[in-house]
């Protein structure tokens, strides 16, 4: 085999093309179509494991934010009871007030134009207990 000489060729024989070369060359390209192939397959994995991490963290940015809407909505919902409460609790005051003797007896005079019975008006009847109801 004769290494690479001045472009000139002694004889009229042409040299025997280095096979050897072409086969080394040849396996060289295949293991760069191989480590391209497992360089490609390693690339796809690494984006469909960062879509997939991405996905996840965009799930749990969802549930978080759902929750933290969920939470305010509960605090409205109080706030609107605890409105709701004190003014039945104002109601429930008013009530009292107005269910005093005095306050009746005003208001069945005046607005409903009622008068007080006359002592001859008025019948007493007796009830024997047994016809009592009982509160438990």
């Amino acid at each position: 085999m004769r290494g690479y000489q001045s472009g000139y060729v002694h004889g009229s024989v042409a040299y025997k093309l280095n096979q050897d070369r072409e086969v080394e060359q040849k396996k060289s390209r295949i293991k760069v179509k191989k480590i391209n192939r497992e360089l490609l397959s390693y690339r796809f994995s690494i984006i469909v494991s960062s879509l997939v991490v991405f996905g996840m963290f965009a799930g749990v940015m969802t549930q978080y934010s759902s929750v933290s809407y969920k939470q305010n909505q509960i605090k409205k919902i109080e706030q609107k009871i605890k409105l709701v409460q004190d003014d039945l609790y104002d109601a429930k005051v008013a009530i009292a007030e107005s269910m005093d003797t005095e306050n009746v007896t005003k208001v069945a005079t005046e607005k409903l134009g009622m008068v007080k019975a006359a002592d001859y008006q008025i019948v007493y009847i007796n009830i024997p207990e047994e016809s009592y109801t009982v509160k438990y």
